[in-house]
């Protein structure tokens, strides 16, 4: 008896879009067995790129007056989770934090990098699903925030330098001598045996103003100590920025401007005689402060 083989010639093709994609989860208890699912991110070739899957709606229900701690430790989280996943998911994941993991890595199919994302929220993280419709959108930070989030980055960064070179202990989180001078703010990150160094933070944003702000006054302390501090030995200043590694999630509008905002700053850093560094996490600036500072 022979069978007629039922046509699929309407059935619609597989997507071709490939991409290997892993869960980042969190134990709110450490060694409790309970986990969330915060992230996820996902890697196809050179591409990479991850977001949250906890809305700040939902966080609020969960953690009430503690949600604001949480989403920074959690975007902390994803963008060390990014970094791994652009080094293949190679070697051995560390967040730098207890009861953050990476799962399993799993392959995807999809039309675009967003679409493998919502696949891979869908599949491991079922709160997800509520108030889905924030998460398409980046919250907007407070200048409270943005402190608070810049604050930690000086933290991370001074403790791996230090680890490195405990010498250095004293010259992180110098006040400057800048009486008499109008709007000074006198204060400087780090000022090494040659090297002084400030950290600012950008991404794109509807209040990139912010940001921007923030940058500018940390340029100026590091003007005020190449230009108007004589006996200062620092012979080195550099503008550390830190950036999102990637800005898929990102409106294409803000993106503009941010780069826009991100080049002007650049250029004012260059012609005050002062380096620009862009840095996407805490260990590249802790290195290249080590590196210079080993140098001197």
């Amino acid at each position: 008896m022979i069978e007629t083989l039922p046509d699929l010639s309407g059935f619609p093709p597989l997507p071709e879009f490939e991409a290997q994609w892993a869960p980042v989860y969190l134990e709110p208890i450490v060694q409790s067995g309970e986990r969330l699912t915060i992230a996820v991110v996902a890697r196809s070739g050179s591409e990479v790129t991850g977001c949250l899957t906890i809305s700040e709606k939902a966080l609020k229900c969960l953690y009430g007056e503690s949600a604001h701690g949480m989403r920074q430790m959690m975007s902390l989280a994803l963008e060390r989770s990014i970094e791994y996943a652009r080094g293949g998911f190679a070697g051995q994941f560390s967040a730098g934090m207890h009861g953050v993991q990476i799962g399993r890595i799993r392959e995807g199919l999809g039309e675009n990098m967003h679409h493998i994302l919502q696949q891979a929220c869908s599949l491991t993280a079922s709160l997800s699903s509520i108030h889905a419709d924030v998460l398409q959108d980046e919250p907007e930070e407070d200048a409270k925030a943005i402190e608070h989030t810049l604050a930690r980055l000086r933290d991370d960064i001074q403790g791996r330098v230090l680890g490195i070179l405990p010498s250095l202990r004293d010259r992180f989180n110098l006040p400057l001598n800048t009486h008499g001078v109008e709007g000074a703010r006198g204060h400087v990150f780090f000022a090494g045996n040659k090297m002084a160094a400030n950290i600012a933070r950008m991404k794109p944003s509807q209040q990139i103003s912010r940001h921007v702000d923030g940058a500018k006054s940390r340029l100026w302390d590091l003007h005020f100590i190449k230009s108007k501090m004589a006996d200062a030995p620092q012979s080195k200043c550099t503008l550390f920025i830190w950036t999102p590694s990637s800005l898929d999630r990102f409106d294409r509008a803000l993106i503009n401007d941010y780069e826009q905002h991100l080049d002007d700053l650049q250029r004012q850093s260059k012609v005050d005689g002062i380096e620009p560094r862009v840095f996407y996490n805490p260990e590249e600036a802790a290195a290249a402060i080590i590196d210079y500072e080993r140098a001197a």
